[in-house]
C-alpha cells in the first residue's frame, strides 16, 4: 500500500518552483499597501508617486489573473486612518470631519480607479471578467490623540494611515460565506441607517401574525418572528450567517446577484409593518435600514426587499416610503416586471376604473388587495398620459363603492401612494366625518 504524506501549502509552492513550474506571475499577489496615497485632507486623487507605485502593482496582478484559470477575481479595498483630528482639504474652507471618513473616502476613490482600471483591461480583451469588489473596510488608528497636547504630524500616526488592496481569485459563492443578516423591529423611534438617512420604520408595529421566511434567491437562512401583540416591543430574527453550505446553494458556481425577499408563514391575517435589515460581514456594516416591501394582510407571495451584488454590496431597494403606519405600502417591487398590457384584450370586463376614465388622479394602495380579494401581483400594466396604472383581476365576489365584481372581472388602478384607499383608520374615519358634513352643509 502507497503511503500518502500531507504538505503544507507554503512546501507545495516551493517544490513547484524548484521544478520552475511556478512562477511570479502565478503566484497570489501580496497586499498593495500604500501610506502617502493622498496628501493631508485630501482623498479625491493620488498623489503622483503612488499612483505610479498603484499602476506597477496593479500590471502584476493582472498578469495573476491571466495565468490563474478557474476562479473568479476578487478585490478587497481597507483604508485606515489615526485618532488625529481630520480636516476635509477638498472643501473650502476645510471642515472638520468625524472619525472615518477620510478613510472611507479615499476608500472609495481607490475602488473608482480600480474599477476603471480593470474594466479597460475587459474592454480591451485583455481579460475575460472584471473583478468582484467585497465590502469595504476602514479601520481607526489605536494610538490615542490629544488635541493641542500632541503632535498631528507626529511620525507614530504613520504607519495608521493607509490604503490596501487585495487581490485573490476564489469560487463565487465564498465571498458570501461570514455573511450576515438580521431582521429586526424597533419600538423606540430615532436612530439613523448606514446611509446616514433617518430609520423611518421604527414603532407603530403591535402585532401577532408577523413571522416571515428569510430568503437569499429563494434559499431560506432563517425566520424573523416579528409577533409582537403582547407587549408591542422589540423583536430580531437575531443575526443569520451564511455559510458555507448555504453559500453555495445561494451562489453555486456562476457569480450572480443575490435577492433578499421576505415570504409571510403567518397565514391569511398575515401583516407587518416595514421592518429593518441590516447586512454585515465581520464588524463592517454593508447595509441597515427600513426595507419596505410587505402588503397589508394576507399577502403569502415571497416579496423581494433588496438586491445585492455577488459580495453583498447593495444594488437596489424598493423606493416607497418606509415609514410604518397603520397600512403598510406595498413593494415598488412588485410591478418592476410588468410590461405594457394591450387594454384592449379585457376591454369588456373591465368593471371599475379608478380615477374614472384613467384621467390625472393620485391614486392606489387598495384594501382590496390587502384583503385578498384581487390577485397579486397585477396582470399588467398600462401608461397613459406618462402615468402608470396597474391592472388587477378580481378574485372574490365583492362589491366595492357598488360595483357588483365577479371572478374573472378586472379593475385598473393608478400606481401611485396617495389614494384615498391607503388611509389608516383613523384617517378613513375622519375623512367620512368630513365627508358628511360637507352633505349636511348642502
Amino acid at each position: 500500500m502507497s503511503k500518502k504524506f500531507l504538505i503544507t501549502e507554503e512546501e507545495k509552492k516551493h517544490i513547484l518552483k524548484q521544478y520552475g513550474l511556478l512562477t511570479e506571475e502565478n503566484t497570489e499577489p501580496t497586499p498593495i499597501r500604500m501610506k502617502n496615497l493622498f496628501d493631508n485632507g485630501l482623498y479625491k486623487n493620488f498623489t503622483p508617486s503612488s499612483k505610479k507605485f498603484l499602476d506597477s502593482e496593479l500590471a502584476k496582478a493582472y498578469q495573476y489573473i491571466k495565468n490563474n484559470k478557474g476562479g473568479f477575481p476578487y478585490i478587497k479595498i481597507r483604508a485606515g486612518e489615526s485618532q488625529v483630528t481630520n480636516k476635509d482639504n477638498e472643501v473650502n474652507p476645510p471642515k472638520e470631519v468625524p472619525p472615518g471618513f477620510l478613510s472611507k473616502e479615499r476608500a472609495k476613490t481607490m475602488k473608482t480607479y480600480l474599477t476603471s482600471y480593470f474594466n479597460n483591461l475587459v474592454s480591451s480583451g485583455l481579460l475575460t471578467t472584471k473583478p468582484i469588489f467585497e465590502p469595504i473596510e476602514t479601520v481607526i488608528g489605536s494610538k490615542p490623540y490629544k488635541q493641542g497636547v500632541d503632535k498631528p504630524d507626529d511620525t507614530k500616526y504613520d504607519e495608521e494611515k493607509f490604503v490596501e488592496v487585495y487581490i485573490t481569485l476564489k469560487a463565487p459563492y465564498q465571498c458570501i460565506v461570514g455573511l450576515t443578516v438580521e431582521v429586526r423591529y424597533v419600538k423606540t423611534p430615532g436612530g439613523t441607517g448606514s446611509d446616514g438617512q433617518p430609520l423611518k420604520c421604527r414603532g407603530g408595529h403591535i402585532c401577532d401574525a408577523a413571522k416571515f421566511d428569510v430568503k437569499l434567491n429563494g434559499v431560506k437562512i432563517g425566520t424573523a418572528d416579528l409577533n409582537n401583540g403582547s407587549n408591542g416591543g422589540d423583536r430580531t430574527s437575531g443575526p443569520l450567517q451564511i455559510t458555507d453550505a448555504l453559500a453555495k446553494s445561494i451562489i453555486g458556481d456562476t457569480s450572480k446577484n443575490i435577492v433578499i425577499s421576505l415570504q409571510c408563514m403567518s397565514g391569511t391575517k398575515c401583516h407587518s409593518s416595514t421592518p429593518e435589515i441590516e447586512i454585515k460581514k465581520g464588524e463592517t456594516v454593508i447595509y441597515h435600514q427600513c426595507a419596505p416591501a410587505i402588503s397589508q394582510y394576507g399577502d403569502t407571495n415571497e416579496m423581494m426587499v433588496l438586491e445585492l451584488d455577488n459580495c453583498g454590496n447593495l444594488i437596489k431597494q424598493s423606493n416607497k416610503d418606509a415609514t410604518n403606519t397603520a397600512v403598510t405600502e406595498k413593494s415598488s417591487w412588485v410591478t418592476k416586471t410588468q410590461v405594457p398590457f394591450d387594454i384592449n384584450t379585457i376591454k369588456d370586463k373591465i368593471k371599475y376604473v379608478q380615477p374614472d376614465n384613467l384621467s390625472d388622479y393620485s391614486g392606489l394602495i387598495i384594501a382590496d388587495i390587502h384583503y385578498g380579494k384581487l390577485e397579486h401581483p397585477p396582470v399588467g400594466e398600462i401608461i397613459k398620459n406618462g402615468l402608470k396604472y396597474n391592472v388587477y383581476k378580481v378574485k372574490y365576489n365583492h362589491e366595492p363603492w357598488g360595483y357588483d365584481l365577479n371572478p374573472g372581472d378586472y379593475v385598473v388602478y393608478l400606481d401611485g401612494p396617495r389614494s384615498k384607499h391607503d388611509e389608516t383608520n383613523q384617517q378613513r374615519d375622519e375623512r367620512k366625518k368630513k365627508e358628511q358634513e360637507l352633505l349636511k352643509s348642502k
